[in-house]
């Protein structure tokens, strides 16, 4: 058992490591802040290992913490859309775990919505999503007006609503994984 000896520890470790560094990645895409939740899920295991309940897996509690570690890490280090700050907070307290199987679901319905959208809309909404480039840096950059990101970032967001409804929450958290594609 994982809790009577370091060298069971280090061997739930090394089998459940790459699966959980797999798994935090999916939220903040950044191997290194990966590698660093993944590890503090496990420091933090050890630290418990005399109190965590023995009937009790910790393969789930693990994935609880780095999904928690992960939400916060991406409130405190990304660049939000204002009005989406009540998303994330409602997402971070609903949401217990994660199943893969939604992530691919949503994987699959953000290509649509992406595909979807003009091209021009397209490349506004990217340029704001995974560049964090601000309205009039995207006008200047494409010799356009801010007006015209402003509207364009409408129909992109309208486009994604209309696609995505019951992936909204999920869609604040996943869309700058869209290259993974």
């Amino acid at each position: 058992m994982w809790r009577r000896s370091e060298r069971a520890f280090r061997e739930l470790f090394e089998n459940q490591y790459n699966n959980l560094e797999w798994y935090a990645f999916g939220f903040v895409r950044e191997r290194e802040t990966a590698r660093d939740l993944v590890n503090e899920a496990f420091l933090q295991l050890w630290q418990r290992r005399e109190t965590f309940p023995l009937e009790r897996d910790p393969i789930p509690w693990l994935k609880t913490t780095i999904h928690n570690r992960a939400l916060n890490h991406l409130r405190d280090n990304t660049k939000f859309h204002p009005d989406l700050e009540a998303v994330l907070h409602q997402h971070n307290e609903s949401s217990a775990s994660f199943d893969p199987m939604e992530f691919l679901q949503l994987q699959h319905q953000i290509q649509m919505a992406l595909e979807k959208m003009p091209q021009r809309v397209r490349e506004i909404f990217l340029l704001s999503r995974n560049e964090n480039l601000k309205y009039q840096q995207i006008a200047d950059r494409l010799d356009i007006s801010v007006k015209t990101v402003e509207v364009q970032m409408g129909k992109a967001l309208k486009i994604l609503r209309d696609t995505l409804g019951e992936y909204l929450t999920l869609i604040l958290f996943f869309i700058n994984f869209y290259e993974m594609w």
